[in-house]
C-alpha cells in the first residue's frame, strides 16, 4: 500500500482543499496510508497558538499517527522512537541551510522528513514548496529516498497511476 507522510500544512482541518479531500476519501477506503508522527503533534504544540485549532489538528493527527518519530535527546520518549541513520540529518540540514540559515521552522521540516525517510514513506506531501520544493530543495530531499510532492492534480493523477497499476 502507499504510504504518504503528511506535513502540517496538509493535515486538511478546513477541508477546503480538492485534492486533499480525495486523498482522505482514498485514506478512508483504505486505498493509500496517511501518516503523521508525534512530530507533527509537536509542532502544533509549539506554534498553533488558537486553542481551537489546536484541539482539532491534534485530533487530526492522533487519527493518522502511525510513524515512529527519529530521536531527539530531551524531546523522544526512550523506547517509541528510531535511531537515525548515518549523516541523514547532517543531509536534511544542509539542504535546509544550502540559502540561508537555519530557522525554527527549518527544525521541524528536518525532524518531520527524517522520521518520513526513517518509516519508509513513499511520499511526503506539502504545501510548503519553498521549505521542501524550490531552488532544488525537491531533488536533493528526493536523493534521500522519499518522493516529494504537492497536493495538486498532477500527483493525484500519478498516485490513482499507483493505486490502479500496483
Amino acid at each position: 500500500m502507499i504510504s504518504i507522510a503528511l506535513d502540517n500544512s496538509c493535515l486538511n482541518l478546513r477541508k477546503k482543499q480538492e485534492v486533499l479531500n480525495k486523498l482522505d476519501q482514498l485514506y478512508v477506503k483504505n486505498k493509500i496510508l496517511l501518516n503523521c508522527s508525534r512530530v507533527n503533534e509537536i509542532e502544533q504544540l509549539k506554534t498553533q497558538k488558537n486553542k481551537d485549532y489546536l484541539n482539532k489538528y491534534i485530533s487530526i493527527i492522533t487519527e493518522k499517527k502511525n510513524l515512529i518519530e527519529s530521536g531527539r535527546l530531551g524531546i523522544s520518549k526512550f523506547g517509541d522512537f528510531l535511531f537515525s541513520k548515518k549523516n541523514l540529518n547532517y543531509n536534511l540540514r544542509k539542504i535546509f541551510s544550502k540559502n540561508s540559515d537555519l530557522i525554527d521552522s527549518d527544525y521541524f521540516d528536518i525532524w518531520l522528513l527524517e522520521t518520513a525517510i526513517l518509516n519508509k514513506q513513499d511520499f511526503f506531501v506539502t504545501l510548503n514548496t519553498n521549505h521542501f520544493i524550490k531552488d532544488g530543495k525537491k531533488e536533493s530531499i528526493e536523493s534521500l529516498g522519499i518522493k516529494i510532492r504537492e497536493p495538486n492534480k498532477d500527483f493525484l493523477k500519478e498516485l490513482n497511476g499507483l493505486i490502479n497499476n500496483p
